[in-house]
């Protein structure tokens, strides 16, 4: 068994291959602590005679949950074209080139 020491076991399904915004979602939890070698041995029987998960399968797939940014788009504050030595837009005072001109 992969994890036979778990205690407590979630589990999480939904209907595969379906994106039309309908489809059943199911969560699980199981505390195993008071799970009996009996127990053990009823829940292999079920699996060799119903053939519930022998053959394991993994997927994954990454989906940004926030959109992305266009990565043409700077997150910067664009500066206006300023001569070098004439007061720097950020307030400061100091002429741009000695401020953010550099």
């Amino acid at each position: 068994m992969k994890f036979g020491g778990a205690l407590d076991v979630v589990g999480i399904a939904t209907e595969s291959g379906i994106d039309r915004g309908r489809r059943s979602e199911d969560a699980l939890y199981f505390d195993a602590r008071q799970w009996s070698a009996q127990d053990e041995e009823l829940a292999r029987s079920y699996q060799r005679d119903l053939g519930i998960l022998v053959a394991e399968r993994s997927f994954s797939k990454h989906v940004e949950e926030y959109p992305v940014e266009n990565p043409t788009a700077s997150s910067r504050r664009r500066l206006p074209k300023n001569p070098r030595n004439k007061p720097c837009p950020c307030g400061s005072g100091r002429k741009y080139k000695q401020c953010h001109g550099s």
